[in-house]
């Protein structure tokens, strides 16, 4: 299974009014420290946390194509 590790890049890509609403609303969704381990790569993102981060991007007007920082294969 292909997990994601880490978010930073996609913060450097987006506008700052669009981060603005972007975090918040995956704070609600993960809660603060949970978020912050997530975008910093402490956490692996499995393919459902990926698709939600990636939704909310598409939300606040980014591009939701945009790649996480890494990528590891794991057997589930």
């Amino acid at each position: 299974m292909k997990y994601a590790r880490g978010f930073i890049n996609l913060q450097k890509h987006i506008f700052p009014q669009q981060y603005e609403q972007f975090m918040p609303t995956l704070v609600l969704h993960f809660g603060r420290n949970q978020y912050f381990k997530r975008r910093r790569g402490a956490v692996l993102l499995p393919h459902e946390e990926q698709e939600v981060i990636k939704f909310v991007l598409q939300k606040v007007g980014a591009d939701s194509s945009m790649d996480f920082d890494k990528y590891e294969e794991h057997i589930n």
